[in-house]
C-alpha cells in the first residue's frame, strides 16, 4: 500500500473513531448483519436565509469507507430495497454515490415510515 493510501486510510479511521456513529445493514438478499462506523449528516436546526425565509433540509447522508458495508453500493445500484440502521432509526438507502477518489461512499437516506 502506497504512503498516501496508508495516510488516507488512517485519517478516515481517525475521523470515524472520533465522530463516527455505529450503523448496521442486513443485505436484502440475505446474509449476516454488517456493522461499521459512518459519518452522518443529519440536519437538526433550521438555517436562516433571510428575515422571513428559512431553509430546513430533510436530507440525511451517511458517509463510509468502500471497505465497510461491502455490497451495499452494488445492491442499491441493482435497485434492491436496502435499509441501514443508525441510532436506532431505520433508513431506506435511496442512493449510494462514490465520492472523492472512489474509496468513500455517500449514501442518501430516507427515514423508514
Amino acid at each position: 500500500m502506497a504512503l498516501f493510501d496508508r495516510l488516507q486510510s488512517l485519517m478516515h479511521d481517525t475521523c470515524n473513531n472520533i465522530f463516527g456513529t455505529t450503523a448496521s445493514w442486513t443485505p436484502s438478499t440475505g446474509g449476516a448483519v454488517v456493522t461499521g462506523l459512518v459519518l452522518v449528516k443529519e440536519p437538526t436546526v433550521k438555517q436562516e436565509l433571510s428575515n422571513d425565509v428559512s431553509y430546513m433540509p430533510q436530507v440525511v447522508y451517511a458517509e463510509y469507507k468502500k471497505t465497510d458495508f461491502v455490497g451495499l453500493f452494488e445492491a442499491v445500484r441493482a435497485n434492491e430495497s436496502e435499509y441501514i440502521t443508525i441510532n436506532n432509526i431505520e433508513y431506506y438507502v435511496r442512493q449510494v454515490t462514490a465520492i472523492y477518489d472512489g474509496k468513500t461512499y455517500k449514501a442518501l437516506l430516507d427515514p423508514k415510515l
